[in-house]
């Protein structure tokens, strides 16, 4: 695998209130629920890191094009991509890893159980025997953590990530099941930024003295970076 190690590291940190969410467990059988939630070992719910993962991907390739024009590659460096075919490149790590995304409050671990039933859609009723319940947590507040491994501040992939927070922030992402009844609706708050680049022997020292243990300077501002101006077409002379 290439490009496995970068040496400038964006660590963002928050909190997302969530409203009413499913993320499945996918279990089968369960004496509470049709459908139970996703709990982890200490048997709250939680969001999964992949859910956000496929989340915010989800909508940077709906928005790539206007944030960043002509950059088809930008998607594929964050999240990386896998050869489709013997002719394919090699693999590639994408530069963004999210975390699971835990209830910061043990006790509002609340959930509840909903009945719904199943429509027919030709008859415009109630399906015969296909009545149903499903598990709901939430309200709640969750941990967020997100980091970008890159070649340096000015990376274009950061223009990307920019309206991912930005998207977060303004509660335009949702995860899990029932979006369209407004389930899992995501704000982020305390947004909190720490960089460091491993190129500078003073942020190298912190970085070192993060992974023993200390916590960074975090910042409530970041400087986001322009677009790189795009290499000239070929004339038809060259």
């Amino acid at each position: 695998m290439s490009e496995s190690y970068r040496p400038y590291l964006l660590e963002i940190r928050g909190e997302l209130a969530i409203c009413d969410f499913h993320v499945g467990s996918g279990a089968r059988f369960s004496i509470n629920s049709d459908a139970p939630v996703l709990r982890d070992v200490e048997g709250r719910p939680y969001v999964p890191a992949s859910s956000l993962r496929g989340v915010v991907r989800a909508h940077l390739e709906r928005e790539a094009a206007l944030v960043a024009p002509q950059r088809r590659r930008l998607v594929p460096s964050l999240f990386g991509e896998a050869p489709r075919g013997k002719g394919d490149a090699e693999s590639r790590s994408g530069r963004l890893r999210f975390f699971d995304a835990v209830i910061v409050d043990p006790d509002s671990n609340y959930s509840e159980v909903r009945d719904h039933v199943k429509i027919d859609v030709r008859h415009g009723a109630r399906e015969h025997g296909a009545k149903f319940d499903q598990e709901v947590s939430g309200p709640t507040r969750l941990r967020f953590r997100l980091t970008y491994e890159g070649d340096g501040p000015g990376d274009d992939e950061l223009v990307l990530v920019k309206e991912a927070i930005r998207a977060l922030e303004n509660g335009e992402l949702n995860c899990g099941a029932k979006g369209g009844l407004g389930y899992g609706l995501l704000e982020l708050e305390q947004t909190r930024y720490a960089a460091f680049d491993r190129t500078s022997p003073e942020s190298l020292a912190a970085w070192f003295s993060y992974r023993r243990g200390k916590e960074p300077d975090f910042q409530t501002d970041f400087h986001w970076p322009e677009l790189s101006p795009l290499d000239p077409e070929p004339g038809p002379d060259r």
